[in-house]
């Protein structure tokens, strides 16, 4: 099965797909083990921030997760952070 690449959340950090917000957070935590116990609201908190997340998924499964931020400045212009988390 050919994997797939999946908007979480949109530019606005709004969530898009709340099902793979959940399906992510095992994946997220292997890679964050210390992550608090209510995963949504922690990451509601992170995109009101500025973050954003892709999942990629094989068939339901979420395979991995990035987490990321579309910054501008007065010297590089538009530009995205490394993700913090992928697996």
């Amino acid at each position: 099965m050919k994997p797939t690449v999946i908007a979480v959340t949109d530019e606005h950090g709004n969530i898009l797909e709340p099902t793979w917000l959940q399906r992510a957070e095992g994946v997220h935590r292997q890679l964050r083990p210390a992550l608090p116990p209510d995963y949504a609201a922690k990451m509601q908190r992170v995109f009101a921030g500025g973050g954003r997340m892709l999942v990629a998924t094989q068939g339901e499964a979420v395979r991995g997760v990035a987490v990321y931020r579309i910054l501008e400045d007065t010297f590089h212009g538009i530009g995205v952070t490394p993700p913090t988390q992928v697996c």
